[in-house]
């Protein structure tokens, strides 16, 4: 537990301080800001702002801490150091977690949104974020640096923002957006302004596709490990 703490303390203070991470964390909030001075549409920021944030944090800040590791050539040292692949994988993506629900808090209360849903939304963003950590987790092992990553992750997170918020306009982009964890959002975005038809879906059936995307992920992560190791170094293959 120790160990674990130490190594979340390392990573809260990376994703602080690296700056691409940095950018990528607090774009969110800066659109968001420049949104409330252009539009006082609260439901509209929360759709874009809140969206985007949530695809960031798993799909993008997370593989960026990993190979920020590889960047520095730290990943020999921390594994002889018996830190494990899990330890470091799950410090990860807790400080990923952790800085997007802060940033999420941010674009609500920039977005003036009532505070008596920040709750739900934030346990919402949670879950939405966790089940796309294992495709984060997919971007990093196969990028090389943090430039890689942030080609690699483009189409996750096309896929993952680009199409909830076009389902506004476009109904045929509305039929794919309930497949996809996003529109989990809905349940929030349906208290603050009902809008008939988008992302209309139960939370129950949110919450399935969120569970489905994780465990379908972990499928993938699996039969990725039967055919390499996730992080060979130099003293061996780390498992």
């Amino acid at each position: 537990m120790k160990k674990m703490w130490t190594l979340l303390k390392k990573d809260l203070w990376t994703s602080f301080t690296d700056k691409t991470i940095v950018l990528m964390l607090f774009t969110p909030v800066m659109l968001g800001i420049i949104f409330r001075i252009v539009t006082y549409d609260t439901w509209m920021i929360l759709l874009t702002m809140s969206l985007f944030n949530l695809v960031l944090a798993p799909l993008c800040n997370f593989p960026l801490l990993i190979t920020e590791e590889k960047d520095r050539g730290t990943l020999p040292l921390l594994f002889r150091s018996k830190v494990t692949v899990g330890q470091f994988t799950a410090s990860k993506a807790a400080a990923s977690l952790l800085t997007g629900e802060c940033m999420s808090a941010v674009v609500f209360f920039i977005a003036g949104a009532d505070p008596a849903l920040l709750p739900q939304y934030l346990l919402i963003n949670l879950v939405c974020m966790a089940s796309f950590l294992p495709y984060g987790f997919l971007t990093a092992l196969y990028a090389r640096d943090q430039n890689s990553v942030n080609v690699y992750s483009t189409l996750s997170v096309i896929l993952a923002f680009v199409i909830p918020v076009f389902s506004y306009w476009n109904l045929a982009f509305g039929s794919i957006a309930v497949f996809i964890p996003t529109s989990f959002m809905g349940t929030v975005l349906s208290q603050v302004n009902p809008v008939e038809g988008f992302l209309d879906s139960s939370p129950v059936w949110s919450l399935a596709v969120c569970v489905i995307w994780f465990a379908a992920g972990l499928a993938i992560l699996c039969a990725v490990r039967k055919k390499r190791a996730f992080f060979p170094v130099s003293a061996g293959q780390i498992k």
